[in-house]
Parts: C-alpha cells; structure tokens; sequence
C-alpha cells in the first residue's frame, strides 16, 4: 500500500511540474510534501477564522505569508499568483480555478484543481 500512496504522491507532483513549468529536476515528491505542509497551515489558518479565533487581519497576513514565503519559493512568482486561496475551511485551501486547471490534476467539486490533496490511504485516490 504504501508503494501506491508513494506512486501518487510522485504523479501530482509530476503534473505540477509541468503544469507550473518547473524546473524538470524539482522532485516531485519534496514539492508534494512542501506544498501539503503549505495547504495544511493555510486550512489551519481558515479553519481558525471561521471559528472567530483570530481576526481577518490576521487571517489576511498568515494567508499573504503562505503565499509569499511558501508558495512563491516553491513556484516562482507568477505561478504562485495563480493560486486561489480558499477560505471556506469546509475544503482544501490551495487551488487553481477551474480555467487554468489541467486535466490530470484531482479536483474539487466545483471543478477547482486542488494543489496539494491528502494522497494517503484515506484520502483522495
């Protein structure tokens, strides 16, 4: 079991790599799991908002840290930009709306591609 979840992990990074056109020698699953840190820090911070545990000020400035020292370190500037930050912690937080979205990535309902999805056992297959 564990080879699939690996084999997963390896596959969305690899369409990340190219659909952010990355260098081809980024490895797919250190981008992966640097990115699900990102994805899981970011839903902390909309989960927290939701609840009223912090203010949108604060919200505001941890979603602004992710993008700028994680998300743009990661995919560069414009790529970065591209992502959408969703603030509804009901979902995943980092995605890319549907009109950039390629097809091999997981997505959502509403179509968005989902950047960094739990690729666990009990998460999206």
């Amino acid at each position: 079991m564990k080879k699939d979840i690996e084999e997963r992990i390896r596959k969305h990074g690899e369409a990340l790599i190219a659909h952010f056109d990355l260098d081809p020698a980024t490895d797919p699953v250190r981008l992966c799991k640097a990115l699900r840190r990102l994805e899981n820090q970011a839903h902390k911070l909309s989960m927290q908002w939701c609840n009223g545990e912090i203010s949108e000020d604060v919200w505001t400035a941890g979603i602004r840290y992710v993008r700028e020292a994680g998300l743009v370190r990661l995919l560069g500037t414009v790529a970065a930009h591209k992502i959408y930050i969703n603030s509804d912690p009901r979902g995943y937080t980092l995605k890319v709306r549907c009109e950039d979205c390629p097809p091999n990535l997981y997505r959502d309902m509403g179509g968005y591609g989902i950047i960094a999805p739990d690729l666990s056992e009990g998460g999206v297959k």
